[in-house]
């Protein structure tokens, strides 16, 4: 057979490999029947590795070798200039034998971190001889993946720097280090105490005094995979035994597992994961983090006290646990084979571009060629494809299972067994029940165990379901921000709807509501009452369809109207109490379960609003009838269609007819609605927007409120102008309101954009209660809109288009006229959306204080876990790092 048939037989996608042979020149490529089953190989599977061989003849010519060179070789006799070259080489031998099956994927893994200490071993050496004789000695420490022999085709290279002899020249070296190894890799010294803040470089001594003193739990349990990889050994050695008892103490402190499971369920609720689902292969349930998680608690809890626990990777850690006899070796079998399974999807993903990925295509076509370089292949019965997607599922379930198993059950079935015994066969006694709770992230595992207790037993038909939806619910908790509130909240819920029928149906057909129950009431204590006060609203768990079915501004104001107009009089009104109740109940729902984001959610509660608006008034049109008509303007927030869980319904009210009837009838809506808020939480009704603010009538004529606005308005009651719209009763008289006012509005006058600052100045120096204030203080909400309002109403003349309510929608506009630049909107934009975001989230949380951060730490880390920011310390700088550009934008357009 011709090498050219050799070469398409060989590979998987026999298209591609086609179209890369194109640019290859003839006289290049391998004659031998090896070498072009090898080159087949890599042209079916990588076009980026294909791209290499056609820039270097080289890696064509070796493929007919019949050995194929260590790849560190070259690296190793490389000047600066080589080392990138080098290192390519070495990634495309990799490839070669891994796509040829000489290598599984561990020993893949291990060849690219033996590649990567290659480079950084010649980065070292050339690095030193560059400086002469340097007055410092250093060492590479591996971290993270490369430490443990884990590398995937692109990741980062972790790595921390000690050193002996003076400061300032061990720095100097390690950034030379860093350089010349980051021409071939990403080099991430990030992991070093203090992060990106700290020295560079150590001494062992002051390792040693940072863990001791200021180390957290994540700083210390990433030391579990340090080791040595460049430089003097000895000096590695002596870190590795220096930090040794931190590593694995005798005893940990209470909080150490909690704090790692912390970091488990902050992954899964992270970004990557809400916006890629299950095609998210590294982070997502049943993935790659599961696998790496229960291997890394297990070895954090019995690690201590065997030896033999502490390995780095986790494969080695995996069959460690299994031969201790604290994983049943079937189970080590399921985990490694589906970490493996996963590695290797993995591994075949980022050689298509030699690019950072864990993420599934979404695409058929994408997945369906993935398939096929995995070795799946199309059969009559079913496609490469299909079969890839049923095992990628089985494999996910499997892991998913284990992780269960290994964690949750054995807790039930100790404590369904304690009536009689102080231990069940197979099961766990007291105090290995309380350690596996430990590890499982409840900070006090007594008080949990007796949580765990009261919900397990008894014979009650809610105990006998709850003993089988336990599992998964205390895995749910366990990933949550806050386990021992969930699982307090879990009971409270329990022992409230204890018999009822919807919450023994929750529990009973489908461990996986349980589980999203469990999930909710872990992340937001303000939902956990909401659900004890509206046990129907459980419905909506069972029913993910319904819950992400999102209903127009119509249907929630013919909603409204009917649920008044069926209960009649104060039936009516308890009647639209409950809708709302459920209604904001569903919506909040949906932003903890992920279903929306807070563009979103504004827009539903601003329809909720509505509908309110409507309902009431239609409530009061019956109460005093027809001798006067109301229209209602949304302001505010409510005008941009942006409301928040914290918000007010600002209204200002117009009419036609009896002004005395007129009067009654807005002060009824504004009674009747204000009577849901402290049961439901939803809105006050504030009109204090109106002319005159609250010394003025409650309601005006438009004839009236025109005369105002066009004679005595102040320039603030103008500017608010910009954010106002129709939002019930008689919109034409609203629309001939807004009709009569716009050039008033959007005018380009010096005078009143002066006294519009002045105002905005006034506020700052009067109403800020604290520099951190959300909304209020320098850099906040309030930075954001007024600056955006401003805009619009000096521009508002030139493009009607500015003219619409709405602060997202005006920072679009804004910047699509030029009146912001791209960095000067995108700032905007994510300030308003992380802002509104936090302010959201802390009112779920059930905090009284919407306006800034909670004050306790455990606090702000569980917000950062309802908002998937990954940990307190993130969630900080956001915010800081958002209030300060915000200002420096506000002081630009704002005050000019």
């Amino acid at each position: 057979m011709e090498p050219r048939q050799v070469t398409l037989g060989a590979a998987a996608d026999r298209d591609l490999a086609e179209s890369a042979l194109r640019r290859l020149e003839p006289a290049d490529l391998p004659t031998s029947e090896l070498g072009c089953r090898r080159l087949g190989v890599v042209l079916g599977a990588s076009p980026a590795a294909a791209d290499l061989a056609a820039r270097d003849r080289w890696l064509l010519h070796v493929l007919d070798t019949p050995t194929l060179p260590d790849p560190t070789e070259a690296v190793a006799a490389s000047d600066a200039a080589g080392l990138r070259q080098a290192h390519r080489r070495g990634l495309f031998l990799i490839a070669v034998r891994d796509l040829m099956g000489e290598f599984d994927t561990p020993r893949a893994a291990e060849a690219l971190s033996d590649l990567a200490d290659a480079v950084l071993q010649r980065s070292h050496l050339l690095a030193r001889a560059e400086m002469g004789e340097p007055a410092a000695d250093l060492a590479v420490m591996a971290m993270g993946k490369l430490g443990g022999r884990e590398l995937n085709y692109v990741s980062d290279v972790d790595v921390i720097f000690v050193h002996r002899g003076e400061q300032q020249a061990a720095v100097k070296l390690a950034q030379r280090v860093l350089d010349l190894a980051g021409s071939c890799v990403e080099m991430d010294a990030n992991l070093r105490p203090e992060g990106r803040s700290g020295a560079l470089s150590r001494t062992v001594e002051s390792y040693l005094e940072y863990h001791q003193r200021w180390g957290r739990t994540w700083e210390v349990q990433a030391l579990v995979k340090m080791r040595h990889a460049a430089g003097p050994a000895e000096l590695g050695t002596q870190l590795h035994a220096a930090l040794e008892p931190l590593i694995w103490p005798g005893s940990r402190a209470p909080d150490t597992v909690a704090d790692v499971q912390q970091m488990k369920g902050e992954v899964e609720r992270s970004r990557p994961v809400r916006r890629d689902g299950i095609r998210q292969l590294k982070l997502a349930p049943g993935g790659l983090r599961d696998i790496e998680f229960a291997v890394q608690l297990l070895q954090l809890v019995h690690g201590p006290t065997d030896v033999s626990l502490r390995a780095a990777g986790t494969l080695p850690a995996l069959q460690a646990l299994a031969r201790g006899g604290y994983v049943d070796e079937g189970d080590a079998q399921l985990f490694g084979d589906a970490y493996r399974f996963l590695r290797t999807v993995e591994h075949r993903l980022q050689l298509w571009g030699l690019r950072r990925t864990h993420t599934i295509p979404a695409a058929d076509a994408e997945r369906h060629r993935l398939a096929i370089v995995l070795g799946f292949r199309d059969l009559p019965a079913r496609s490469a494809l299909e079969e890839f997607d049923r095992e990628l599922e089985r494999v996910r379930r499997g892991v998913r299972r284990l992780h269960e198993k290994l964690f949750f059950r054995p807790l039930l079935g100790t404590v369904a067994a304690w009536a009689s015994s102080d231990r069940l066969d197979g099961g766990l006694d007291r105090s290995a029940a309380k350690k596996r709770l430990e590890a499982l992230g409840f900070v006090a595992p007594s008080r949990a165990l007796g949580d765990v207790e009261a919900l397990a037993n008894g014979t009650t038909r809610t105990a006998r379901q709850l003993r089988v939806a336990l599992p998964a619910m205390l895995e749910a908790l366990a990933t949550g921000p806050d386990p021992d509130a969930g699982l307090r909240a879990v009971r409270d819920v329990a022992d409230a709807l204890a018999g009822r029928p919807g919450f023994l149906r929750l529990i009973r057909d489908n461990p996986s509501h349980a589980a999203v129950l469990a999930r909710v009431l872990a992340t937001s204590p303000r939902l956990a009452r909401w659900f004890v006060h509206q046990p129907e609203a459980l419905r909506l768990l069972t029913d993910r369809v319904a819950l992400r079915v999102d209903p127009s501004t119509e249907e929630e104001v013919r909603t409204a109207i009917a649920v008044v107009g069926r209960g009649g009089g104060t039936g009516g009104l308890d009647a639209l109490r409950r809708h709302a109740r459920r209604t904001l109940l569903r919506t909040a729902l949906r932003v903890v379960l992920g279903d929306a984001d807070v563009h979103q959610a504004g827009r539903e509660m601003s329809d909720l609003g509505e509908g309110l608006l409507a309902g009431a008034l239609h409530a009061a049109d019956n109460r005093f009838g027809d001798g006067a008509r109301l229209g209602i303007l949304a302001m505010g927030r409510f005008g941009g269609r942006e409301l928040g869980f914290p918000s007010d319904l600002d209204v200002v009210f117009v009419h036609e007819g009896d002004a005395a009837v007129a009067d009654r009838k807005a002060g009824a809506v504004i009674e009747m609605l204000g009577s849901t808020a402290p049961v439901a939480g939803t809105f006050d009704v504030d009109a204090g927007l109106r002319p005159e603010g609250r010394a003025g009538p409650l309601t005006r004529s438009v004839a009236s409120t025109l005369r105002y606005y066009q004679e005595w308005a102040k320039p603030w009651e103008l500017f608010a102008l910009t954010q106002a719209r129709p939002a019930g009763g008689e919109t034409e008289l609203v629309a001939e309101l807004l009709e009569g006012v716009t050039d008033q509005v959007y005018r380009t006058d010096a005078t009143r954009v002066r006294a519009v600052r002045r105002m905005k100045a006034r506020l700052e120096s009067e109403r800020v209660r604290s520099r951190e204030d959300l909304k209020l203080g320098p850099g906040g909400l309030a930075d954001i809109e007024w600056t955006v309002q401003l805009l619009r109403m000096v521009h508002g003349r030139d493009a009607v288009d500015l003219r619409s309510p709405g602060t997202a929608r005006g920072i679009s506009l804004l910047h699509e006229h030029g009146w912001l630049s791209d960095t000067e909107s995108e700032w905007l934009a994510d300030g308003w959306q992380l802002f509104s975001e936090v302010r959201n989230g802390v009112f779920l949380l059930g905090e009284r204080r919407t306006d800034q951060l909670p004050v306790a730490p455990e606090r702000r880390a569980q917000l950062a876990a309802l908002l998937g920011v990954d940990g307190l310390q993130a969630l900080e700088e956001s915010v800081a790092r958002a209030r300060r550009r915000v200002r420096r934008v506000m002081e630009q357009r704002f005050y000019d």
